[in-house]
């Protein structure tokens, strides 16, 4: 589920629907570009009781990249 809607911040109402969301589904990790502020991101880690993993998609060494991405996703299934 996305947070920012067009590259808009959300608000108040989408936050918490996706909040609802997350409880619904026991997610505990919210995957952020490190690129865009993580604000929202930490609100909804924060009301799920979550954390907030940053991600870098134009990270210079690839192959790293893709295992630390890869660990992040293992490591969230863990639940």
């Amino acid at each position: 589920m996305a947070i920012l809607e067009e590259e808009k911040e959300p608000g108040p109402r989408y936050l918490a629907e996706i909040v609802e969301v997350a409880r619904e589904k026991n997610l505990t990790t919210i995957f952020v570009d490190k690129n865009f502020n993580p604000k929202s991101a930490e609100i909804i880690a924060e009301e799920i009781d979550g954390r907030v993993v940053p991600l870098d998609p134009l990270a210079e060494d690839y192959a790293a990249n893709m295992r630390h991405v890869g660990q992040e996703i293992a490591e969230s299934l863990k639940g």
